[in-house]
C-alpha cells in the first residue's frame, strides 16, 4: 500500500519513517497501556483506546461520500 502514497523517490524514507512508527509503538506505547489500565481499569483503557480509530474512520467516511 505504502507504493502507492509516495512517490518511488521517497520510497526509501517513507519506509523508514513506517518501520520507526511500528517500533516506538510496541517500545512505548505497552508500557504506557499498562499504566493506562492500572490507573483507569481495562474498560476505560480500552475505551481510550477506541477513541484513535474516530478520526480515520471520518475521514474514509468523508472519502467514501465523495463524488467522482
Amino acid at each position: 500500500m505504502l507504493p502507492s502514497l509516495v512517490d518511488m523517490d521517497d520510497l526509501n524514507a517513507a519506509n523508514a519513517l513506517e518501520t520507526i512508527g511500528f517500533t516506538m509503538d510496541g517500545v512505548i506505547g505497552l508500557p504506557l497501556a499498562g499504566l493506562l489500565i492500572a490507573e483507569i481499569g481495562e474498560l476505560d483503557a480500552l475505551y481510550v483506546d477506541a477513541t484513535k480509530y474516530r478520526q480515520p474512520c471520518a475521514e474514509v467516511g468523508y472519502c467514501l461520500d465523495q463524488p467522482d
